[in-house]
């Protein structure tokens, strides 16, 4: 079971939606394979600017922000988690992705250089994916 949690606002940082709607894109049995899951929506309140569910069913879950829908994939996570990564990931890819990169949180930027100008950083940025060029 995982519950998820996001700060939610509008580009004023006023408070843009009531709830957050929860479903599923089809019937289907629940992650620890013991019951049915219906689709019956869950409507997730967001007080005082945060949305923050009840525990949630891991697995496929259309989730519903203002006029917008995304399926995303509910983990199975013993601690409460963003659901901003899981709406990002879930982001439709571009009609024509060549050249398309998405960053699922794993790095802040992308660097090229040489293998020599790499090795003589003192502590190279954990957050940045480099590309190396020989000398």
């Amino acid at each position: 079971m995982t519950i998820l949690f996001e700060p939610i606002g509008n580009i004023a940082r006023e408070i843009g939606v009531d709830t957050v709607k929860f479903g599923i894109p089809r019937v289907r049995l629940s992650y620890d394979g013991t019951a049915m899951i219906v689709k019956t929506p869950y409507r997730a309140p967001v007080t005082n600017g945060v949305m923050t569910t009840k525990d949630l069913d891991p697995g496929p879950a259309d989730v519903t922000i203002g006029q917008e829908t995304r399926t995303i994939d509910i983990p199975d996570s013993g601690i409460p988690l963003r659901l901003q990564p899981l709406w990002d990931a879930a982001e439709p890819q571009p009609e024509n992705p060549d050249g398309f990169v998405r960053n699922a949180g794993g790095f802040d930027r992308v660097q090229v250089m040489t293998m020599s100008q790499f090795t003589s950083q003192e502590s190279p940025d954990p957050n940045t994916t480099f590309i190396l060029f020989p000398d």
